[in-house]
C-alpha cells in the first residue's frame, strides 16, 4: 500500500536535528577552548594537569550553566576562574560555554545588571570594585 510522504516535513525535521547536533558540537568546542584558556594555551596537558577526555561523536557535553539564572551562572563562572573579572569577560565566558540568552547586543550589560541586583542584598555573594566583579570572600584592595 502506497503512503503519502510529506517530504517538506522530513526535510524540516532533518534540518532541526542537524541544528541541534551542530549546537552540541559548538558547545563541546567552546568548553574545550575554555578549558585550554584556564589551563594555559597548550594543546597538550602537562603531567600535572588532568587529561581531557575526548567525547565520542554521539556524546553531548553538558552546559555547566544549564538551568541557572544569569546571576547564578556568572557567580559560578567567578568561582571557576578564581579571580575578579569585568562584565565583558564574564559575558564572553558564559557565551563560549553555551549559556543560553536572547543574543542581546548588550549581553555584558545584562550580566552587570544581574550581578548588581544580587550585590544589593545583605550578605551578597558578589562585590564590585571599579569594573571588576568578585566573590564576596575575595579581598579587593586597590593596588598601591
Amino acid at each position: 500500500m502506497a503512503q503519502d510522504i510529506d517530504y517538506k516535513a522530513v526535510i524540516a525535521d532533518l534540518q532541526q536535528r542537524r541544528n541541534e547536533f551542530n549546537q552540541a558540537v559548538d558547545a563541546s568546542i567552546a568548553s574545550l577552548e575554555l578549558m585550554l584558556r584556564l589551563w594555559g594555551a597548550t594543546s597538550k596537558p602537562s603531567a600535572t594537569k588532568p587529561p581531557v577526555a575526548v567525547a565520542q561523536p554521539s556524546a553531548v557535553v553538558a552546559n555547566p550553566f544549564k538551568n541557572l539564572s544569569l546571576a547564578a551562572a556568572a557567580i559560578k563562572h567567578l568561582q571557576t576562574v578564581g579571580h575578579p573579572q569585568t562584565n565583558q569577560e564574564i559575558a564572553a565566558a558564559l557565551d563560549a560555554a553555551g549559556f543560553v540568552h536572547a543574543g542581546s547586543s548588550s549581553f555584558a550589560n545584562l550580566v552587570g545588571t544581574a550581578l548588581w541586583r544580587v550585590a544589593q542584598g545583605e550578605n551578597a555573594p558578589v562585590t564590585r570594585s571599579g569594573r571588576l566583579w568578585a566573590l564576596g570572600q575575595w579581598s579587593l584592595r586597590p593596588s598601591a
